[in-house]
């Protein structure tokens, strides 16, 4: 029941790599308290059940059950030691095993190619207690597994960012993904165990490429369904959200509208009145200054643009900020209505937020929109306080609930790029920087080649 040979030997090699394996994936995601002393208690009782699991019967069934049974103690202790939800835990778990398989079978496709082990040799083989029959196998060993671990971790583990919610909605992805997996698993248990009375180095080799090939695509089949399961999803939200700007746009005009032509017409009417009642000029021209808070409507050639900041500057000044704009408008007319006041009112937003709660002093906000040449520069910079996370160099949001936040930023990046430009956010000594840039020659271009 404890025989000590290879394949006694492989159950604690085979979980040390499939931990190493989840090492590239789960590195970066939420922590439970006492994490340390956590990881202690899951690794004694990986290896523990790694040593102690007997093995009554030997055949390729009963020893694909043993792998799949270490695995299970993976996810548990997993869950034991990560604050996510059981889909996510389950997706890292499988992508791990499938790296696990990956590197293992590329392995065994050198020693196949290059003859460095015999036909009776492997962790199926009860005529050995050595894991690598030799030292160029366990040369090809420390250097194919590293290298495999990190090219995944290149392509895929780094998909996986901090502070960033794993969303998995489809769940039939997980199934796609174990099934194509467990196939291959019992697969390949079976052809290695059977291959001892019946070995083909040539057929060997096919068998490995087939099984390394499998998991690739059961790799790209979990990251990349999921990714675009993601990206849509953000695109139906931001869709959402620019209609509702959209509405917001043409509401904000009528108001604007209509405030500047009631203040207008109550300056007229103040003045008629302090010159019939003889009031002090000075009291008149304090009551005309209080209204032309409200009469404050700026002028730059492009009425949305003119809206947007209008209606900004006055919630600027709600909120003691002091917002100072060049901007030439007629610049921005290739935009669309909505998309400009979508960009310029999403990176004043974030701005204003930035500010509101820090000291009156450093409530500054500058927006400059400028062309020169054949380019349109726009900047919007402000202070901020804090520590600031960037992910693909996008600026995370700090709210809590973060479900309903963070799409202003990825709502400029698909506006700026709907429009052919480039767009960057810097954060530097508490100061903040929005840099968009538009090819005017190529947009003029663009327009002729519609027209």
């Amino acid at each position: 029941m404890y025989i000590i040979n290879t394949f006694f030997w492989y159950k604690a090699i085979f979980m040390t790599e499939l931990i190493l394996a989840e090492l590239i994936f789960c590195f970066r995601l939420k922590r439970k308290n006492k994490f340390w002393l956590r990881l202690l208690i899951s690794l004694i009782i990986c290896y523990g059940i790694a040593f102690g699991f007997p093995t009554p019967v030997y055949n390729w069934w009963y020893c694909s059950f043993i792998f799949l049974c270490l695995f299970a103690t993976t996810i548990f202790c997993l869950k034991f030691l990560f604050k996510e939800s059981d889909k996510n835990i389950v997706f890292v778990s499988i992508a791990s095993y499938t790296t696990q398989h990956i590197s293992y079978e590329i392995y065994t496709l050198f020693l196949y190619i290059f003859n460095i082990s015999s036909s009776d040799e492997g962790i199926y083989s009860q005529n050995s207690s050595s894991f690598f029959p030799n030292f160029y196998a366990g040369l090809t060993y420390f250097i194919v597994i590293p290298l495999t671990y990190w090219l995944i971790y290149y392509v895929f583990g780094r998909r996986i960012k901090r502070n960033e919610e794993m969303k998995l909605h489809n769940f039939s992805i997980l199934i796609l993904t174990a099934l194509v997996l467990l196939i291959d698993i019992f697969f390949t248990s079976a052809i290695t165990y059977y291959s001892y009375d019946h070995f083909d180095r040539f057929y060997m080799c096919f068998v490995s490429v087939f099984n390394i090939v499998s998991c690739i695509l059961a790799l790209l089949i979990q990251f990349e369904l999921s990714l675009r399961r993601k990206l849509q999803e953000e695109v139906v939200t931001i869709k959402q959200l620019r209609e509702k700007e959209k509405e917001q746009y043409y509401i904000s005009k009528e108001n604007i509208d209509m405030i500047n032509m009631k203040c207008h017409d109550l300056k007229h009417q103040i003045r008629e009145i302090g010159n019939r009642s003889s009031l002090n000029q000075n009291a008149i021209s304090d009551i005309e200054n209080v209204i032309s808070i409200y009469d404050s409507t700026v002028k730059t050639n492009n009425e949305v643009l003119d809206v947007i900041l209008t209606e900004k500057s006055l919630l600027c000044q709600k909120k003691n900020i002091s917002l100072s704009c060049i901007a030439d408008g007629k610049k921005m007319m290739f935009m669309r209505e909505d998309d400009l006041y979508s960009l310029i009112g999403n990176a004043l937003d974030n701005a204003i937020e930035a500010v509101s709660n820090i000291e009156e002093d450093k409530r500054v906000i500058g927006i400059t929109i400028k062309a020169k040449n054949d380019f349109l520069s726009i900047n919007v910079h402000n202070y901020y306080e804090g520590k600031l996370t960037f992910i693909n160099e996008m600026p995370i949001t700090t709210k809590s609930n973060k479900k309903y936040h963070g799409y202003g930023t990825k709502s400029i990046r698909y506006i700026v790029h709907k429009y052919n430009g480039d767009c960057s956010f810097t954060a530097k000594n508490h100061i903040f920087n929005l840099n968009i840039l538009f090819n005017l020659h190529n947009l003029e271009n663009d327009e002729a080649n519609l027209t």
